[in-house]
């Protein structure tokens, strides 16, 4: 019986890369990852929101001399950046027991996170599982390869 093997093409694989994601760490941090942080224009401060029925939170860049403005600030060791979320998170009972990670889109000038999503636990040297999210994203570029076995 001949294999039909297929390969992943790593550098065709977008997760992390290009798709908008967001950790929230039990530290009470809110992590941004590159491209969410360039979708909502590299902002200095965001304001966050919250949909209680749809259990959802919302970012929004916005001046920082505002008095609801979180400053974003840039992760020394990491292509990330953080928002102090404690607060927040307890404020509107947002789960601060684990680390959690969620992919994140953009509505006119808001980035959601929605919390109902299955999302990934997120541990160092862990491979995370993959979100109901991720289900829906494109999926990495497979190359099928000839059995080339007599």
């Amino acid at each position: 019986m001949a294999r039909q093997w297929e390969r992943l093409d790593r550098k065709a694989n977008p997760r992390g890369k290009t798709t908008p994601q967001v950790s929230i760490q039990k530290r009470g941090q809110l992590m941004l990852n590159a491209p969410a942080f360039n979708a909502l224009g590299q902002p200095t401060a965001v304001e966050l929101l919250f949909d209680r029925e749809e259990q959802t939170i919302g970012m929004r860049q916005v001046d920082p001399e505002v008095p609801y403005a979180y400053p974003v600030k840039k992760h020394k060791q990491a292509a990330s950046y953080m928002v102090a979320f404690a607060t927040f998170a307890h404020y509107f009972g947002v789960s601060l027991e684990e680390t959690r990670r969620y992919g994140a889109t953009m509505e006119e000038d808001t980035l959601v996170i929605d919390l109902r999503e299955a999302s990934a636990r997120s541990a160092r040297g862990a491979i995370p599982s993959r979100s109901k999210a991720e289900e829906t994203r494109p999926q990495p570029q497979f190359l099928a390869l000839a059995d080339t076995g007599d």
